[in-house]
């Protein structure tokens, strides 16, 4: 029995794109590496990312999804025990179009582990697709009434924003 390998038409992409060497990777070798395993893995490894990366505001993390080229990054509604976001975008829209079971795991399980952490509440989340608006809906769901400790970062990674001015 041969297992079937993930590929994509690597002609969609333009000549010198920043997504290309990015969908190589994320959606052709780690998913033909990790195998069935490959949605839980990339959650928790998401999870591992922020904690090398902690952020200290909801503002910072917006940034390093765009930064990190995982796409933009929108607060829809926010309730009580869950917050839900649109993560939207040409490469979020490029991945939905052409990657036959693309993951959004990472980002959920970033977006999962910096709330965590800001908020001080355990948090987990999920992602649904809709790959007619080429849209993904992350939602997060706290835990509240739990009053174990949840160990912080002393120290938060800080991001800045490129001022397109200052390129004169």
């Amino acid at each position: 029995m041969t297992k079937q390998k993930t590929t994509i038409d690597l002609n969609l992409f333009e000549e010198n794109s920043p997504f290309f060497g990015q969908t190589l990777l994320r959606d052709i070798l780690i998913p033909n590496l990790l195998g069935n395993e490959i949605n839980e893995i990339l959650y928790w490894a998401g999870k591992e990312l922020a904690r090398q990366y902690p952020l200290s505001s909801i503002e910072d993390t917006i940034l390093f999804f765009e930064k990190a080229s995982f796409g933009t990054l929108t607060l829809t509604k926010r309730t009580k025990n869950s917050l839900i976001y649109h993560l939207m975008g040409a490469h979020v829209e490029k991945r939905i179009k052409n990657v036959k079971n693309v993951s959004f795991n990472l980002e959920a399980g970033f977006l999962a582990e910096q709330i965590q952490q800001q908020e001080m509440n355990y948090t987990e989340a999920f992602y649904e697709m809709d790959s007619r608006k080429r849209v993904v809906t992350i939602t997060l769901k706290q835990d509240t009434k739990d009053l174990e400790p949840i160990e912080q970062a002393d120290v938060f990674f800080t991001l800045t924003k490129k001022d397109d001015s200052s390129d004169n």
